[in-house]
């Protein structure tokens, strides 16, 4: 077996600019370094292999000057903020990207004050689930669009009895004289088949079905 060289200078550069290019976390440059350059991997014949302590060596010597591991969980945990994702949502992303567990939520308690409790404002989730509200979109709707978004579900129950105090039945007789318009039918005049593809219709736009049994009667 060939004596192993010393770790070439264009795998150094790589780390460093794939650090630089994607402000990763320090598990992804190890993982990226392993794809790469590992024995048998895509470049390890024309830069030859590095192993485990080579990939030490890298991040800690070479990289220690342009790691900035908290810098960039804070960056990434304020972006989340602003999209008005909930604290779930924010761990499991950090999570994916690799960094570890007790340095984000370190600095989620420390830097944004957030442990378990819900982060979205009630505010601007009460302005945009009005906006829903207001095409005409059912409860079911608007909670099945938020929970798949991950949106806080405690919250989300909230605005949604705020805003649907006594409105849902109203939306439904709206969404169905919209129907019986357009096929110019009256509900009285409807046979089992046609009322049945009319319930179909308003299940879909995520309406209750026993709502719309009890409307269809």
């Amino acid at each position: 077996m060939q004596e192993k060289k010393e770790i070439s200078q264009k795998i150094v550069d790589y780390a460093i600019w794939y650090y630089l290019r994607y402000f990763p976390s320090i598990n992804k440059v190890r993982q990226k370094l392993k794809e790469k350059f590992w024995p048998e991997s895509e470049k390890w014949k024309k830069y030859w292999w590095i192993f485990e302590d080579d990939i030490e060596y890298i991040i800690l010597e070479k990289m220690r000057n342009i790691l900035c591991e908290k810098q960039i969980i804070t960056s990434k945990i304020n972006s989340y903020i602003n999209k008005w994702k909930n604290t779930f949502y924010i761990k499991s992303k950090l999570y994916e990207k690799g960094f570890i567990k007790s340095e984000y939520e370190e600095i989620l308690i420390n830097d944004f004050n957030i442990d378990e409790s819900s982060i979205l404002n009630y505010e601007k989730v009460y302005k945009q689930i009005n906006v829903l509200y207001k095409r005409n979109k059912s409860k079911n709707y608007i909670r099945n669009k938020f929970i798949e978004n991950n949106f806080d579900r405690e919250l989300i129950e909230e605005i949604l009895e705020d805003i649907f105090i006594d409105w849902e039945s109203e939306l439904l007789n709206i969404e169905l004289e919209k129907i019986l318009r357009k096929k110019h039918y009256s509900l009285e005049k409807l046979d089992f088949k046609e009322k049945q593809k009319i319930t179909q219709k308003l299940v879909w736009k995520w309406f209750n079905i026993w709502d719309v049994i009890e409307k269809m009667k």
